[in-house]
């Protein structure tokens, strides 16, 4: 079965994909993910940003931690990437994030032909 991957940043895979992303809400987000995790997928957290972290399961009713492990893109995943709206000042920095601070896509990495 497939995966519900979630991300704080598109990943360049190793394979030439290609990346088609689309905005959703995060209501549309969480739909998603108990959509499909109620047909067996797998959830499965790549947000390594503590407070990003945070908010994104609190907002979607789950458990998560933070996670900084390098994902490898899959054909067939469902991913979520959750993006800041705006660049901080000081990356890094402690900041004050709510879920109004944060933009959600939904992306597909599609196998491409390699034209090289």
């Amino acid at each position: 079965m497939g995966r519900v991957v979630l991300l704080n940043a598109l990943v360049a895979p190793n394979k030439t994909f290609a990346i088609h992303a689309t905005p959703i809400s995060a209501k549309t987000a969480k739909m998603l993910i108990y959509m499909k995790h109620a047909q067996g997928y797998e959830i499965k957290n790549f947000i390594g940003h503590p407070k990003t972290c945070e908010l994104v399961g609190e907002a979607m009713d789950l458990e998560l931690h933070p996670n900084r492990d390098e994902y490898d893109p899959k054909e067939d995943d469902e991913v979520i990437v959750v993006r800041l709206a705006k660049r901080m000042d000081k990356p890094g920095e402690a900041v004050d994030i709510k879920l109004d601070d944060l933009r959600f896509f939904k992306v597909k990495y599609i196998l491409a032909y390699d034209w090289r």
